[in-house]
């Protein structure tokens, strides 16, 4: 990223001076964003791309429970059969699908599913769905504050989405993880301030903002993708 200005501009106070005070707040935001639609990309490409765990796809119905040890069997975490996430029932069975987690015993991980995680086209009405009290049957809303619906922006699919245990993802099996490379002022953050060359040419001054960023997917225990309708 990177923001220049005449030096004219600066001195007169117009409004790109103002915005050139901004310049920080704005690289923040623009990482931060960076960070995020890699994250959502490498997630949306789980179903072919292998993870770290077992070296079979993120995204797949037969991961090792322990890839040391066949007999301790396999989990899924991934529904390929398209479900509308408006439909509590369909919440209700993979939620319980995805309780069936395995660790590397073999037995139940303890999986609790708490968030789901929703494109922007799909989140509004799930929302409200979850929200309700009352079902259109009249029924009770057993889902009401069992599951946090999750505004992802960044997600491309109008239809797929993702269950979510927040507890095991803070306890370290997280899913995707982005790693930074700081390599120092000099390659991080870069100023041309009045003696460069390129105020020479130009009258204005210039920042630059260079970051180094990794994204791979890891443990697929605490995340389950369910293909949208």
């Amino acid at each position: 990223a990177g923001r220049e200005i005449s030096v004219m501009d600066l001195k007169l106070g117009t409004f790109a001076s103002r915005r050139w005070a901004t310049v920080p707040e704005r690289f923040a935001r623009a990482e931060e964003r960076h960070v995020a639609q890699n994250l959502a990309a490498i997630l949306e490409a789980g179903t072919s791309t292998l993870c770290k765990w077992d070296d079979k796809n993120f995204f797949a119905t037969n991961h090792d429970a322990n890839p040391a040890d066949p007999t301790a069997g396999t989990f899924s975490n991934y529904q390929s059969s398209a479900l509308d996430p408006a439909v509590l029932a369909n919440l209700q069975a993979e939620m319980t699908t995805m309780r069936l987690v395995k660790d590397e015993n073999g037995n139940k991980l303890g999986v609790e599913p708490a968030e789901i995680w929703l494109p922007t086209e799909k989140f509004q009405v799930v929302s409200d769905q979850l929200s309700k009290d009352y079902l259109a049957n009249g029924e009770s809303n057993t889902l009401k504050g069992k599951l946090k619906p999750v505004h992802i922006p960044e997600l491309t699919d109008a239809n797929d989405w993702y269950l979510v245990d927040p507890t095991l993802i803070a306890a370290g099996l997280d899913p995707m993880v982005a790693a930074q490379y700081r390599p120092g002022d000099t390659l991080g953050l870069q100023f041309l301030d009045e003696s460069s060359d390129f105020f020479k040419t130009t009258l204005k001054i210039a920042v630059k903002a260079n970051i180094w960023y990794g994204f791979a997917l890891v443990f697929p225990h605490a995340i389950r993708k369910v293909v949208g309708a």
